[in-house]
């Protein structure tokens, strides 16, 4: 859920919340790129890796993968 709300989310804080966003931007501006290019690239990558990679990893990389999204959506929500 983490990988398909977390973008738009940030686009709501530059629409709709717009005066929120003036009024902390310098400081939340710096945690929301943190956030956008570390945990949701991690979720993203291993999501597809899970998915796509069903038949190509092993059952303990496939593992992996899935632990890996919930460590990075944990990221995310933190």
């Amino acid at each position: 859920l983490g990988v398909v709300t977390g973008i738009t989310l940030e686009f709501q804080f530059g629409t709709n919340w717009s005066r929120y966003s003036e009024y902390v931007g310098d400081i939340f501006g710096s945690l929301l790129a943190i956030e956008a290019t570390v945990a949701f690239f991690l979720e993203s990558t291993f999501l597809g890796a899970w998915i796509f990679g069903w038949n190509r990893l092993s059952p303990k990389m496939h593992l992996a993968c899935i632990w890996l999204v919930a460590g990075a959506s944990n990221l995310s929500a933190l």
